[in-house]
């Protein structure tokens, strides 16, 4: 209906002759396969993947930027509605512990943002796995090679503003940040 019958002969016409410039294969003749490259070692895989994980934060700031600034006042937020919790007196030991829970519990639940960005990667990476562009093991290195520095400054972000302005025990940072 949108073309007229002569151009529809014209395109048949023009794709036999095509097929039959081709030769015939006679089923018992082998092609050469070209061979396949040598596949990338488990070092290189491993920097590869991260240096594609590190590009993805640096472009993507929900991941950590968005939370590490978000982490900062929420810090400050409650430390400030919580400051009478200076004073290191008993009428103030449940506040205290109040505060506590709520630097704590706020800033775990940000992750929360990140549950679909993963869910999404999750598929990818099983796919590409699926078609061995890499390793599995080779992967997880790589996630933790950039998230575990990420998580000590989220964590960094969380604690200091609390620590600044609630006053808690300074030596028990570390144990706070573990």
């Amino acid at each position: 209906d949108f073309v007229d019958a002569a151009t529809v002969e014209r395109i048949l016409d023009a794709y036999s002759s095509k097929s039959a410039a081709r030769p015939e294969s006679d089923g018992d003749s082998t092609m050469q396969l070209p061979v396949p490259p040598k596949p990338a070692g488990f070092c290189l895989q491993t920097l590869v993947l991260t240096q594609r994980l590190s590009k993805l934060v640096r472009r993507d700031p929900m991941i950590y930027l968005a939370r590490f600034f978000m982490l900062i006042f929420v810090s400050i937020f409650f430390s400030v509605v919580y400051i009478e919790t200076r004073n290191r007196i008993q009428q103030q030991a449940i506040q205290r512990f109040f505060f506590s829970i709520f630097i704590i519990g706020v800033s775990s639940n940000f992750a929360v943002v990140v549950v679909f960005a993963g869910n999404m990667e999750l598929s990818a990476v099983q796919r590409e796995v699926k078609d061995g562009q890499y390793s599995p093991l080779a992967f997880f290195i790589a996630q933790q090679l950039v998230q575990i520095p990420a998580m000590f400054l989220l964590g960094i972000a969380a604690l200091v503003p609390m620590f600044g302005i609630g006053q808690p025990h300074w030596p028990s940072f570390g144990a706070a940040l573990y």
